[in-house]
């Protein structure tokens, strides 16, 4: 799922902003980027426990199979995996997966 579907599974900029306690053009500037950075990334995770259906970390993953992932959003996809993972294993294991052919 990208930047903005998940801004707009709280039905939009200002009221996740209002979730978050944010600054309603902070959040804005996610959906015009259609990223959300990633040290928020738990926040919005957390924030989404309450949606139906929940949002899972999954979710802030770009599929490698998306054509139309700009490369933002595909670090954004990284930098979520990397969170799960914890940092040191996410790095570690895209290493591996790109020395194998």
């Amino acid at each position: 799922m990208n930047g903005s579907a998940i801004v707009q599974r709280f039905g939009g900029g200002s009221a996740l902003a209002r979730v978050l306690g944010l600054p309603a053009r902070t959040v804005q500037s996610w959906n015009d980027k259609n990223i959300i950075p990633s040290k928020w990334i738990p926040r919005v995770h957390e924030a989404g426990q309450a949606l139906d259906p929940p949002l899972f970390y999954a979710d802030f993953f770009i599929e490698p199979e998306d054509t139309d992932a700009s490369p933002q959003e595909e670090r954004a996809g990284r930098a979520a995996a990397d969170y799960e993972l914890g940092y040191d294993e996410g790095v570690e294991q895209r290493a591996r997966a790109s020395s194998t052919f």
